[in-house]
């Protein structure tokens, strides 16, 4: 979710909704909820989703956010487990917003390994905020060739 345009959000979820997209309309309204801090609301609509890896990550994530660690922690290995590298970006995604700074750049290297299109959003993601100051996050974007 882009970090420096949140005010516009709610009308591009109308958009998306009118279009038939009702699906990518729910998970980033959930998204929205969760950087909002709106948490219980995120985890009710990351719960909702039909797509079963966004039920796994968003939930990891507001599960955290709501103090629930433990839950956080199973939910999160219960999606490795089941959808190995393939998820390398949100994975990361998971650990930025624990904050674990190492977990996130073990799996955005992993990402960058595995040539995982999620990386195209990594400058803009306000799920990897925490990041921004590591100075492994300047040298992932180096790797990348995209602009500091």
């Amino acid at each position: 979710m882009d970090s420096g345009r949140l005010t516009e959000v709610p009308e591009a979820i109308t958009r998306i909704r009118a279009s038939g997209g009702d699906d990518d309309a729910n998970l980033f309204s959930a998204d929205l909820s969760l950087v909002q801090g709106r948490w219980q609301a995120a985890l009710a609509d990351y719960r909702s989703q039909k797509y079963p890896p966004w039920r796994l990550i968003g939930a990891a994530m507001a599960e955290y956010s709501l103090g629930d660690a433990s839950e956080s922690r199973r939910l999160l290995e219960e999606a490795i487990r089941t959808y190995g590298d393939s998820l390398s970006y949100q994975y990361a995604m998971v650990y930025a917003w624990r904050h674990d700074a190492d977990g996130a750049f073990h799996w955005l290297d992993r990402g960058f390994h595995v040539h995982d299109g999620g990386l195209i959003y990594l400058k803009h993601d306000r799920m990897l905020a925490s990041l921004r100051d590591d100075p492994r996050y300047a040298a992932l974007l180096k790797r990348l060739n995209l602009p500091p």
